[in-house]
């Protein structure tokens, strides 16, 4: 976490975390997911504060994203629902909810699978959550040139600050 002062506006935090990718068969993400919350909350507590956290989350946003997922894809995430869900609704995300199930979903995938030789990407499973007091001017995920550093992509959001 980084705290950035904003003049006449109070602070800016901007938080990067990376959950757990294995977490099969246990409560692990929905324990990570609370503490998220719990953090943010308690930044939340301070007058005039703005919140950008993002990273790679390891969590699919919805059924939908799950459907679409090969067998092999299936077996990292939970099939009853995600996790995710209570970051998604208690905080604007890059991409929305409903990017993500659209019919442009694709433009919005942020992961390629390592287990498909030359795999475009085919998930989306890092976010920026920000809080509303912040106004999205452009989001994106950058795609070109990216697959060759990483086998997630960028995610970009430009704000502006009250």
């Amino acid at each position: 976490e980084i705290q950035l002062p904003v003049e006449n506006s109070g602070v800016l935090s901007v938080l990067n975390t990376h959950l757990s990718a294995f977490a099969q068969s246990s409560n692990t993400m929905e324990i990570q997911v609370e503490q998220v919350m719990d953090l943010m909350a308690r930044r939340l507590t301070q007058e005039y504060h703005h919140i950008i956290l993002g990273g790679d989350f390891n969590l699919l946003p919805s059924s939908f994203s799950y459907n679409i997922l090969d067998e092999k894809g299936k077996s990292y995430y939970n099939p009853n629902g995600t996790e995710l869900a209570p970051l998604l609704k208690a905080f604007e995300s890059i991409p929305s909810l409903e990017n993500m199930n659209g019919e442009d979903h694709a433009r919005w995938f942020t992961y390629s699978p390592n287990h498909v030789s030359g795999a475009l990407p085919n998930r989306t499973i890092d976010y920026l959550f920000y809080t509303e007091s912040l106004t999205l001017v452009e989001q994106k995920v950058h795609t070109e040139g990216t697959l060759m550093i990483s086998d997630h992509l960028p995610v970009i959001g430009v704000f502006t600050l009250p």
